[in-house]
């Protein structure tokens, strides 16, 4: 009887280890050659599912790189005025494929406060420097713009901040860098005639002419190509004997 009794144990156990090395599961522990069990401590211990293999390198390769602070950023900006909108145009730095869209924000408290005007989608599988734009239809008066790059991770990255004053009065701006030609927008609150003179860095005048103005914001083209590089000061003399001044770089 007891012969019998350990039989049956033996049997029991031998099946009961069958069972245990043959179930799958997700993480299935290793056996070495000669059937046994890997210790848990061992490196090989779990051997991983090719799912386990193939999930893990989707994960991998959509994951956004962030390992660049400065990977999407705004690297120039510039607010151009018309009679009834203002063109904002920047440029932006994309190393990796992580850009997302921009946001274009206006301040009317000199940046206490800003509200989102408008969103620009960005370009997103294309790095380097690359040219962006955006036309508010308003004519604002004292206001300021921003543009926030956004990336894929939602990290926000604020360019420079660019003052509009695209009012009908005392608006005088020139674009930051002239190369040939000089684009002057003034701003005049009724039709009238204004000299304009140009000053080298030496306080010398290399040109002066005069313009007609109409009510509104006038563009005025200046022809620059035969000036040298440098800074230069471009003032406008109103009737009565106003004076104004813009600073002016010749690239």
């Amino acid at each position: 009887m007891i012969l019998v009794l350990c039989t049956g144990l033996l049997a029991f156990h031998t099946h009961a280890q069958w069972d245990e090395r043959d179930r799958l599961v997700s993480l299935n522990p290793l056996r070495n050659g000669d059937g046994s069990f890997m210790k848990a401590n061992n490196p090989l211990y779990f051997n991983n599912r090719p799912y386990d293999t193939i999930s893990t390198k989707m994960r991998m390769v959509t994951k956004a790189s962030t390992n660049d602070p400065f990977a999407f950023r705004i690297k120039t900006i510039q607010a151009l005025c018309d009679q009834n909108s203002v063109q904002l145009n920047w440029t932006s730095v994309q190393q990796q494929t992580d850009a997302d869209h921009f946001d274009i924000e206006q301040s009317a408290d000199a940046g206490v406060t800003w509200t989102n005007i408008g969103t620009v989608p960005a370009t997103r599988f294309r790095n380097g420097n690359l040219s962006y734009g955006y036309t508010y239809y308003k004519s604002p008066g004292n206001v300021d713009f921003r543009v926030a790059a956004v990336d894929a991770a939602g990290q926000r990255r604020y360019s420079s901040t660019v003052h509009s004053a695209c009012s009908n009065t005392n608006l005088l701006s020139v674009d930051n860098l002239v190369y040939s030609t000089a684009n002057i927008r003034i701003g005049s609150p009724k039709v009238q005639n204004v000299r304009m003179i140009l000053t080298n860095e030496y306080g010398v005048a290399v040109q002066a002419r005069e313009a007609g103005l109409t009510q509104g914001v006038n563009s005025i083209s200046l022809d620059t190509s035969s000036l040298r590089k440098g800074i230069y000061m471009l003032t406008i003399i109103w009737p009565g004997g106003v004076e104004q001044s813009v600073k002016m770089v010749k690239q």
